[in-house]
C-alpha cells in the first residue's frame, strides 16, 4: 500500500508538529511505503491559472517545484493524508496551494456528478483523501466549514468523500492517529 502524506512545514505549533511525528511514527511502524512531502511556503507557487496543465502538457504543471512533484505522484497513492492547521474554517495557504496544484490530474471538462459539477477524470485511479486539521481554538463553525471544504475537494478529486478529522488538543492525537491508520487497514499497529 502507498501513502502520500502532505504537512504544512511552515506552521510550527507544537500541536502540529506533535500529530505529524505521531502519525510519521505509527506509518513507519506499521511498514506502508509512505512518501512524506513537509511543505514550507517558500517550497510552492500558487498556480498560475495558466491552463497549460490542461491544454499543452496532459496534466503535468509547468512550474517546476515541489508542487509539480506532489501532482506528478498523486495518484499512485492509494491514500492521501493532508495535515493542515484550521484557519477560519479553511485550510493553511501552504496546503491550499499543494491541492490547486493537485487539480490537473482531472481533466479540464466539468461534468455534473451527484447534482454538483466537478472535473471529469483523467486517470482510472484516485487515492482516498484523508484530511486531518488542527487547532486548540478551531470553533465548531469552522470545524463545520472545515469538514465540508475538505468533503468537497474529494469530490472533485474523484472520490465520493473524504475522511475528515479534527485534532484541538494533544490528548486527541493517539485516537486520530489510530483512525486514520484503521482506516487505511492497519489494525494490527499498537498506538
Amino acid at each position: 500500500m502507498q501513502v502520500l502524506l502532505l504537512t504544512d512545514e511552515s506552521d510550527e505549533s507544537e500541536l502540529g508538529k506533535s500529530l505529524k511525528e505521531g502519525l510519521l511514527d505509527l506509518i513507519g511502524r506499521s511498514k506502508v511505503e509512505a512518501r512524506h512531502f513537509g511543505i514550507r511556503s517558500g517550497d510552492i507557487r500558487n498556480c498560475l491559472g495558466c491552463f497549460s496543465c490542461w491544454i499543452k502538457t496532459n496534466g503535468k504543471c509547468i512550474i517546476g517545484d515541489v508542487g509539480k512533484q506532489i501532482s506528478d505522484c498523486y495518484t499512485e497513492n492509494e491514500f492521501a493524508i493532508v495535515l493542515s492547521p484550521v484557519k477560519f474554517g479553511c485550510y493553511s495557504t501552504v496546503i491550499k496551494h499543494v491541492l490547486d496544484r493537485i487539480t490537473p490530474n482531472n481533466l479540464p471538462f466539468l461534468i455534473r456528478y451527484r447534482n454538483r459539477t466537478r472535473h471529469k477524470a483523467r486517470y482510472d485511479q484516485y487515492p482516498q483523501l484523508v484530511v486531518v486539521g488542527y487547532g486548540g481554538d478551531t470553533s465548531e463553525a469552522e470545524a463545520q466549514t472545515f469538514a465540508a471544504l475538505a468533503k468537497a475537494n474529494a469530490v472533485n478529486f474523484q472520490k465520493e468523500s473524504a475522511k475528515v478529522y479534527l485534532c484541538r488538543g494533544k490528548d486527541e492525537i493517539i485516537n486520530i492517529t489510530g483512525q486514520v491508520l484503521k482506516l487505511m487497514g492497519m489494525e494490527e499497529v499498537t498506538v
